[in-house]
């Protein structure tokens, strides 16, 4: 018997390709990307300003953003958090784009327009979100504020897009698309007194915004100790503490629409697989597992 099976598989042709469709799996662990973004974000802000503020960088006056890690630890663990939080941003951004391509009507050729475009900007925001990890304030001042200003501008463009995809798809007239509506209102009205307070320091002297490099410069000019160390004594410290907290409060609501994200994904499965190139690649792949098999049966017998 073992003489025989051995014969029978040395002497066997190989099969035919088979027709079978290709195997393929599904998985919804991304619908937890939204919610780790935000939480990778969210604690790499927290302990950046922790160590700076321990380090004696910042004061205990809430400081802009960028300025938590301009130098020392808190830099390596600033363009950590970025680098992070741009490679997942990218993911949640194409894998949004595939669930809304997938909700939008076939016949609304506007909406998958509007949803490309979309995502290509989101894409261009991840860019500048990059561009600001790897050129810290400390560094290129200009090069830092080029880079923010397209995170910024391409990040709020993309969820307002986004939230006007949603509204106008079937069944979008949700809670959470009256939510990221309403986020969307509040972030354009951040950036306005973000910018209103930036301009009204602009033309004051000295002026103890960071995020200009003309006001960079009137600031070193006036003062001994750098922005980042302003404390209640420093001329116009209120206008920029609202300053650093409307930037803080735009990039929460920023973090907040894009966690909403989640209760679209959980509804929706990744399938993914493989498919062979070529004919000859399915007979290998075909001849092979029938080999197999015959080998696990001789061997049994």
């Amino acid at each position: 018997m073992w003489n025989f099976k051995l014969k029978r598989f040395f002497e066997m042709e190989p099969p035919q390709p088979t027709q079978n469709p290709p195997t393929t799996n599904t998985t919804d662990v991304f619908k937890w990307l939204p919610i780790l973004k935000t939480f990778i974000l969210v604690a790499g802000s927290t302990l950046c300003f922790i160590i700076a503020y321990f380090g004696g960088s910042v004061s205990v006056y809430l400081p802009f953003i960028s300025e938590t890690g301009a130098t020392g630890a808190a830099m390596c663990v600033f363009s950590m958090t970025l680098y992070l939080g741009a490679m997942i941003g990218m993911m949640i951004i194409a894998y949004r784009y595939l669930i809304v391509t997938e909700q939008i009507s076939l016949r609304n050729h506007r909406l998958h327009q509007i949803n490309y475009t979309s995502s290509i900007f989101g894409l261009v925001s991840m860019v500048g979100l990059v561009g600001v990890a790897a050129v810290p304030m400390s560094t290129i001042l200009w090069l830092h504020l080029f880079f923010a200003s397209i995170h910024f501008f391409f990040a709020l463009v993309y969820v307002i897009l986004q939230s006007f995809v949603n509204y106008c798809i079937p069944g979008g007239h949700n809670v959470w698309s009256k939510l990221r509506i309403s986020l969307c209102v509040f972030m354009m009205v951040c950036s306005i007194l973000f910018l209103l307070t930036n301009a009204k320091l602009l033309m004051t002297k000295p002026s103890v915004v960071i995020f200009f490099p003309l006001s960079h410069f009137k600031w070193k000019k006036a003062n001994q100790h750098p922005p980042a160390l302003k404390n209640p004594d420093d001329p116009f410290f209120t206008i920029t503490l609202a300053s650093c907290l409307f930037e803080w409060m735009l990039y929460a609501t920023y973090l907040g629409s894009i966690c909403s994200f989640y209760f679209d994904f959980r509804n929706y499965e990744l399938l993914y697989g493989v498919v062979p190139r070529s004919p000859s690649t399915t007979a290998a792949v075909a001849a092979y597992t029938a080999n197999a098999e015959t080998v696990d049966l001789a061997i049994e017998v």
